[in-house]
């Protein structure tokens, strides 16, 4: 073989090498297996897995996002319960959350969690008839790790939970059932991310009556969980079941 044959062969396989390097990075940061689920990130982020945590990058995107469909099973159970935690920077940071997508027409749906220029974790709901409602949670910003939760009960009222405490109940949101999730970096600068510690999916089965909250009932809720018996009381009769 001739030295200018052998340079050729040598370049072929070094530009074979990278493209196969730059397609396994790009893979990597196009999807990720976390907590049990296959996340697709939408266009403009990266997401990857770094100590069991779900790392959420916006890379100049317009919605910076991990995503993805849940089952037909899930989304036609009675009620259905979504929980994340998530590591907050506080005010004048990155702003992570969730934003579930549920009616047929595009990004109609609702969102819990923090928004830029605010110091508040808001909720935000809107719809294609482009009806719209901005909640605030009274829940101001801090630094560290917080639980969220949004829980669909059985007559459509929607419950907003922040470390295990119902900040909002909306009976009017039109939540049919959790479709779409998307685990969202918001209004940071390129290359800013929002770290999600734990996520899952469930039943979201609240007390109706005092009595289920007594001798020790309170316990057996998880999504919602109490921390005492007055709070599952309190929720019982607030709720007005």
């Amino acid at each position: 073989m001739s030295r200018a044959r052998h340079r050729l062969l040598l370049a072929s396989v070094s530009v074979a090498a990278a493209f196969v390097l730059l397609a396994s990075v790009a893979m990597a940061a196009s999807s990720a297996t976390w907590e049990g689920i296959t996340w697709g990130a939408v266009s403009g982020t990266d997401i990857d897995v770094v100590d069991g945590n779900l790392i959420v990058t916006d890379n100049n995107g317009s919605f910076p996002a991990a995503h993805y469909n849940t089952s037909v099973a899930f989304r036609n159970s009675p009620s259905q319960s979504v929980s994340f935690t998530m590591i907050d920077g506080g005010v004048d940071t990155v702003a992570g959350g969730v934003y579930i997508e549920y009616e047929s027409a595009q990004w109609a749906g609702l969102t819990l969690g923090a928004g830029p220029g605010y110091d508040n974790y808001m909720v935000y709901w809107y719809n294609a008839a482009g009806a719209d409602v901005l909640i605030d949670t009274h829940v101001r910003r801090t630094a560290g790790e917080h639980s969220f939760e949004v829980g669909l009960r059985d007559d459509g009222t929607v419950d907003f939970w922040i470390d295990g405490r119902r900040v909002v109940s909306a009976p009017d949101f039109g939540l049919e059932y959790i479709g779409d999730v998307y685990l969202r970096a918001r209004g940071g600068a390129d290359g800013d991310t929002v770290t999600y510690t734990s996520y899952a999916e469930g039943t979201y089965a609240v007390p109706t009556s005092k009595d289920e909250c007594k001798n020790g009932g309170w316990q057996d809720f998880s999504n919602p969980a109490f921390k005492n018996q007055g709070q599952c009381v309190s929720f019982v009769m607030t709720t007005g079941n």
